[in-house]
């Protein structure tokens, strides 16, 4: 089994919901999962567990999305929001 890395390009927020952490993964074939667990690279003691998943901007050209682009829902604090964009995360399944 390889690594998966997510690294997050954006993340915005869903009123009530949580935060979508807009990312990029290394491997688009690899099956991540909701109640799965995100590792911070740079601090492994912070774990995340995805509550959501879903393609991001495929709308009308649904044929050409690309697979490695995706949308993670998680509940995090507003400040780990700000820390964590450009960081890369690591599944843990």
């Amino acid at each position: 089994m390889s690594l998966i890395e997510l690294t997050i390009d954006d993340i915005f927020e869903i009123t009530a919901r949580g935060y979508v952490l807009t990312c990029v993964i290394n491997n688009p074939n690899s099956t991540i999962k909701i109640g799965d667990t995100l590792r911070n690279r740079e601090n492994v003691t912070q774990e995340i567990q995805i509550k959501g998943i879903e393609m991001i901007n495929y709308g009308s050209n649904f044929k050409n999305r690309r697979l490695d682009r995706i949308g993670i829902l998680v509940e995090i604090s507003d400040e780990e929001a700000l820390e964590i964009k450009g960081k890369t995360l690591i599944v843990l399944n």
